[in-house]
């Protein structure tokens, strides 16, 4: 499960459908990467990272995808 992606997903108020038409791909597939179910694609990363940039400019991919807790 990617905590940390959800919690700024959540932070900003953006949900799941909305996550995953930003990106283009399904909700079902949106669900299974953010769940750890599946894995995100690199061009996928990037375009969450564009997202997310816009409100955190200094947040990195490493942060929100390879953070280990």
């Amino acid at each position: 499960m990617n905590c940390i992606l959800i919690g700024y997903r959540k932070e900003l108020n953006i949900t799941q459908t909305e996550m995953a038409e930003e990106i283009g791909i399904s909700l079902t597939s949106y669900y299974k990467k953010e769940k750890g179910q599946a894995e995100f694609k690199q061009n996928e990363m990037k375009k969450i990272m564009k997202v997310l940039n816009d409100q955190y400019p200094n947040l990195t991919v490493d942060e929100v995808f390879f953070y280990k807790m």
